[in-house]
């Protein structure tokens, strides 16, 4: 991926990609991590601040993944197949 396409990356687009599409991204963003610290220190780099934004989307891939991995999405039984628990028993006060 280029730098303009990661940047480009907000939550809606990267909530909607799949989890090994996710770790392809994760993987060229580090790469692009690295090739941009190292021309920040020995270059001139056009864009500072891309550097921050390249960071900041690594920062969400993790935690989608890091989520997806903690909490399996579970499926809703349908409607019928739910278990309907019975309405609270109203408060009994006790006098004496």
């Amino acid at each position: 991926m280029t730098l303009d396409e990661i940047d480009a990356l907000d939550m809606k687009a990267i909530s909607e990609k799949s989890t090994e599409d996710l770790q392809k991204v994760l993987t060229s963003i580090t790469e692009q991590l690295y090739t941009l610290r190292f021309r920040k220190v020995t270059d001139v780099v056009e864009n500072p601040a891309i550097v921050r934004n390249v960071r900041r989307v690594y920062a969400r891939i993790s935690t989608v993944l890091r989520q997806r991995e903690n909490r399996p999405r579970r499926r809703r039984l349908p409607r019928a197949a739910r278990v309907r628990r019975a309405p609270a028993a109203a408060a009994v006060s006790r006098s004496k």
